[in-house]
């Protein structure tokens, strides 16, 4: 991330008071990050119109339990291309909190979110994805994979268009050291677990 300031808002508010916000902090801060809440307003539907207004945008923290990493991705992506010059799109990522614990089954949620990370990563740089590398999440997804043995298809996603507008993807990574002051990180990756930190990609 190339932002040296952001704010975070909350999105309890009207949408249209949290992006009257938004185009007043864009001239101050670099980014304007949102807190993604399931009962509050859409984070990305948010994230668009801020982008719309002139801000460099970011989730804080956006999750994969209970969601579709491909729509996730293809929400992102969309979005960056709504950011101004000069500014990013960043998907802070983890877990999810007390409501999504309440609602979803977590079953290795911290797998779910690096192989969540990985998909979304590599649809955004135009690979041909399949599914069948990312089993722990292709099982939170009901995903049946394919085998020849089977008789079932294995699953190829692409997405077939141009992602021009650079955005960062962080994840916490409770395996990694804390390099806070020694690093400059460009993209960095972050889970939620007990002890948290930053590690470059």
């Amino acid at each position: 991330m190339t932002g040296s300031l952001g704010v975070q808002i909350t999105p309890w508010s009207s949408s249209a008071a949290l992006v009257e916000l938004g185009r007043k902090l864009g001239t101050v801060v670099d980014t304007v990050w949102v807190q993604d809440q399931m009962l509050a307003r859409n984070v990305y539907a948010l994230l668009g119109a801020l982008a719309q207004a002139g801000c460099g945008v970011g989730t804080n923290v956006t999750y994969p339990i209970g969601r579709n990493p491909i729509e996730m991705a293809s929400a992102a992506a969309t979005i960056s291309e709504l950011v101004p010059e000069g500014r990013e799109m960043v998907v802070g990522m983890g877990t999810g909190g007390a409501l999504v614990n309440s609602l979803f089954t977590k079953d290795r949620p911290v797998t779910v979110v690096r192989e969540a990370m990985e998909l979304m990563r590599a649809l955004w740089a135009g690979e041909r994805v399949e599914l069948d590398r990312f089993p722990v999440l292709g099982g939170t997804l009901n995903y049946k994979p394919g085998n020849e043995d089977s008789g079932k298809v294995k699953v190829t996603v692409l997405m077939p268009l141009d992602w021009s507008r650079p955005f960062t993807l962080f994840q916490l990574d409770s395996s990694a050291q804390a390099p806070w002051a020694k690093t400059t990180v460009t993209a960095f990756a972050f889970i939620c677990a007990s002890s948290c930190a930053v590690v470059p990609q």
